[in-house]
């Protein structure tokens, strides 16, 4: 892959959640599920993620509260992997913006 310009949004999956903090969580991944930001926002798109969770768990206070960690797993992965409880993961995908008219394509059979 070329450089990385932005990151598209994906939620991996939502299973067994249990109580109103988690489908709350599930909803606010929901809301974000396909957006692409650009890279340079990603550190103001984590920080902003954060918040969010704070203000859902501040919503609960009577239940555990939820933490969001980053992975990168693998070497050379640029995927990061969002984690905050088992049943929601979410993706970010490294991708790049471009032009349309400036994709080349090799063919082995031409």
């Amino acid at each position: 892959m070329e450089k990385v310009t932005h990151y598209y949004l994906e939620q991996e999956r939502s299973l067994a959640l249990k109580n109103k903090l988690q489908q709350d969580l599930n909803a606010l991944f929901r809301s974000m599920d396909g957006l692409l930001i650009e890279k340079s926002n990603l550190e103001s798109f984590k920080k902003k993620l954060e918040e969010e969770v704070k203000k859902i768990n501040e919503k609960y206070p009577r239940m555990k509260s939820i933490t969001v960690s980053y992975n990168q797993i693998g070497h050379g992965n640029k995927r990061i992997y969002v984690k905050t409880i088992d049943a929601l993961t979410f993706i970010l995908l490294p991708s790049r913006l471009v032009d349309f008219n400036e994709i080349n394509y090799n063919s082995k059979n031409n």
